[in-house]
């Protein structure tokens, strides 16, 4: 929180020496971090992280049926998509951590393990499209290098922006935003697969590929 006042309530210039601190400038109440609106704005972008990442993670259960069909796996190698994802994150949180609070800090931090979480689904959706269920589970451990790093950075903005009494509420929206992520997937993803079926006329490797591109 510290970074975002410093950029948008710097002081200005006075017009006495230099350096002497200005009166401070007038912003909208969505553009003050003093101010309720803008803190609400930023407890709704904490909230859409966590429930896109896990709209994401659940495409694999929610096209299940599709995936082992027009993929040609078994069980066992369809579960791999979730063992792939996990692997990492069992020493990645850690360092995903060190990293936001040691080098990147929060702002970049988040930029970077979101791009590993968009470019991992990328690579998913890839390897579906192009018959290829291998560079899939390369997408899924893309995505896990991402994916739980960025649950660190979610809760850093969170104890960053709210104290005390907020910050169990805040926790406990950002948990079901999640959970409204991977439940929303479970009900359209079926739904995205069957049209884009009836569009190319046939069912495939193709048509798994366009639907998971176009969830995204």
């Amino acid at each position: 929180m510290a970074e975002e006042q410093r950029a948008l309530l710097g002081a200005e210039g006075g017009d006495g020496a230099a350096g002497s601190p200005g009166p401070p400038r007038a912003l909208p109440a969505a553009c003050d971090p003093r101010r309720l609106p803008h803190r609400l704005l930023v407890l709704a972008l904490m909230c859409f992280l966590g429930f896109g990442s896990y709209f994401c993670y659940d495409n694999p259960a929610a096209l299940q049926t599709q995936v082992q069909r027009d993929m040609k796996v078994n069980t066992a190698q369809f579960m791999a998509l979730y063992a792939w994802y996990s692997w990492p994150n069992v020493v990645l949180c850690f360092f995903g951590g060190f990293l936001i609070d040691r080098v990147f800090g929060i702002r970049l931090g988040t930029v970077i393990f979101s791009i590993f979480v968009c470019a991992g689904q990328v690579v998913f959706a890839l390897g579906a499209l192009f018959n290829t269920f291998w560079l899939m589970e390369v997408g899924r451990f893309i995505f896990g290098i991402g994916g739980e790093s960025l649950a660190v950075a979610q809760n850093t903005y969170a104890v960053s922006w709210f104290k005390g009494k907020e910050l169990n509420l805040v926790f406990g929206l950002q948990l079901s935003m999640a959970r409204i992520g991977s439940t929303v997937n479970m009900n359209i993803m079926g739904w995205i697969y069957s049209r884009v079926q009836h569009l190319l006329g046939y069912p495939g490797p193709s048509t798994l590929g366009l639907a998971l591109l176009i969830d995204q």
